[in-house]
């Protein structure tokens, strides 16, 4: 693992794999101003550093003067950044003597860790399979629901990486490069539990977008994709697509017209239909707050006619039918998106997801649709498993209320009867 000012968070991580692994290696990634690398070293790890002295190539200076004309809020730490991720973990992998990598950030922990040597075994048995994917909870709410869920690759064997098979790219959300094959191990999970410092919150109507902030360099990823996008301008490259997207993705609560268009720029070259309709996804998102309901219409539908699997955009059409007053589509919609989580699509993702989305906020539009037509048992059904999630929700108590009130009056009118 890479890390930086995270000695308590490094301690539980530690504390939660080290039975169940051989070897620890952690890269201090910059100047660390607590006691990370002592703490890493009473667990028995390898530390190394690489910082601005010893790879000044992977680090930028964050100042206020060096982003300005880009409006990113501050604070800035006017120190030295790191801005390659994936120089930093290819370093990593590089001081790894294992047969087999597990990677780790260092504020995770590891759901049922004790399974780690029977993944190893398992990919032992499967010489075709270059490595081992878990899902991967990224965020939770006050509640501890988890509001952020992808699939990722945790394991790989040391000798893909050492012949230069599988390395990671991207200076910022790194990947490995180089895996064809993998296997999906639903036993284990990974969860990410870093404390969040400050949130920027958009908010409408019960539709939500936050950015966390975990550290002291606030917006960092924006910075340093933007540092990249600098890079890449002066060589005189063509912004890579993906690039657009990661942009797109980042400024959406900063800028949101400098965000629709660099999705639109990604959209003109990307193959990829499951991250194409996220792209479209994300566009209706703002679309939406906009109260540009037409617009969102529009790119939610695309969205689906691009990848059918993912269930937001239907719910994005559910919301804008709400809106509209149409129950009937309102139904239609919902139940489509509902039958992609019942049907395992949105629970192993390759993207980004939000469960919240079905889980909770698809229920606002959906049961009060119900109500409307009459199907009462189905829309409390409905506020049920909404509430389940986020138990204050004001939406879904007052259409609890209706729902009494409905009840109330059929039995009345039974009565009469």
């Amino acid at each position: 693992m890479i890390a930086r000012d995270r000695s308590k968070e490094l301690a539980l991580c530690l504390q939660n794999v080290r039975p169940f692994v051989d070897e620890i290696v952690v890269v201090i990634a910059g100047d660390s101003s607590d006691d990370t690398a002592q703490v890493a070293q009473s667990f028995g790890a390898k530390v190394f550093d690489f910082n601005a002295k010893t790879h000044p190539e992977s680090f930028y200076l964050d100042t206020e003067s060096r982003f300005s004309k880009y409006n990113i809020p501050g604070p800035f730490t006017e120190a030295q950044a790191l801005g390659d991720f994936s120089a930093a973990r290819n370093f990593s992998f590089g001081k790894c003597s294992g047969d087999f990598i597990l990677w780790l950030d260092s504020d995770d922990t590891i759901r049922n860790p004790e399974k780690l040597r029977w993944v190893v075994e398992k990919l032992q048995a499967n010489p075709d399979a270059e490595s081992a994917f878990f899902g991967y909870e990224y965020d939770h709410d006050e509640q501890g629901n988890c509001t952020i869920r992808q699939v990722r690759e945790r394991i790989i064997r040391r000798s893909d990486f050492d012949s230069g098979k599988v390395a990671w790219k991207q200076t910022i959300h790194e990947h490995l490069t180089g895996l064809k094959k993998g296997l999906l191990f639903e036993e284990v999970v990974v969860v990410h539990d870093s404390p969040v410092v400050q949130a920027s919150i958009t908010e409408h109507d019960g539709l939500r977008i936050q950015s966390n902030h975990r550290d002291q360099v606030r917006f960092r990823n924006i910075k340093n994709l933007l540092v990249e996008k600098e890079r890449i301008d002066v060589a005189g490259e063509t912004l890579p697509w993906r690039l657009h997207y990661y942009l797109g993705t980042e400024m959406r609560s900063i800028n949101p017209e400098a965000a629709i268009g660099h999705f639109r720029d990604y959209l003109k070259e990307s193959p990829w239909a499951e991250e194409r309709a996220m792209a479209r996804y994300y566009i209706g998102q703002i679309r939406e707050m906009q109260q540009r309901l037409d617009d969102a219409w529009d790119v939610f539908a695309g969205a689906c006619v691009d990848f059918d699997g993912n269930p937001s955009p239907w719910f994005g059409l559910a919301r804008i039918a709400f809106i509209k007053g149409d129950w009937q589509q309102v139904i239609q919609f919902s139940e489509k998106g509902f039958s992609l989580v019942v049907n395992d699509v949105a629970k192993k993702p390759s993207l980004v997801l939000n469960p919240h989305e079905w889980q909770y906020r698809a229920h606002l539009p959906y049961s009060r649709a119900l109500i409307e037509v009459g199907r009462i048992e189905e829309a409390k059904q409905s506020c049920d498993k909404g509430l389940k999630i986020n138990p204050a929700c004001r939406f879904l108590n007052v259409h609890l209320q209706m729902i009494a009130s409905a009840q109330a009056e059929k039995s009345s009118d039974g009565k009469a009867a």
